[in-house]
């Protein structure tokens, strides 16, 4: 063989090699790229869920609010009345729509724990 045929064949070899390596260099930094991107959709999406909780949990307190108000009032008209209190089938229907919230109010403050927990850790 002949020095420019050696000369070309290790040419030859050399551009398989940086082939190679710049095929195998774009698909890591594809493969990077997509895991970002996948990383950066699930944040987003965690972000979303978190605000939408807090909203949800914002109108359970007022409606809470609004609940203890009726309560209140009911109770109030019961007193003036010198009636019981303890008796009264609306004043239990209110105070079972006010336990009821309490533990909507709970479970969304729990899932909105989870969620923080789980971003945090990420």
């Amino acid at each position: 063989m002949g020095y420019w045929e050696e000369v070309k064949d290790v040419l030859g070899k050399g551009i398989d090699l940086a082939k190679e390596g710049i095929r195998e260099g774009t698909d890591t930094v594809v493969k990077k790229t997509r895991e970002g991107a996948d990383a950066v959709v699930k944040k987003t999406k965690d972000g979303v869920t978190y605000a939408q909780l807090k909203t949800k949990l914002l109108f359970k307190h007022r409606e809470f609010r609004d609940v203890i108000a009726d309560l209140g009032d009911a109770v109030h008209d019961l007193y003036q009345e010198n009636k019981d209190i303890y008796a009264d089938e609306n004043v239990k229907k209110i105070v079972e729509k006010v336990n009821k919230i309490e533990d909507e109010c709970k479970k969304m403050e729990n899932e909105i724990k989870a969620l923080g927990k789980e971003v945090k850790e990420e």
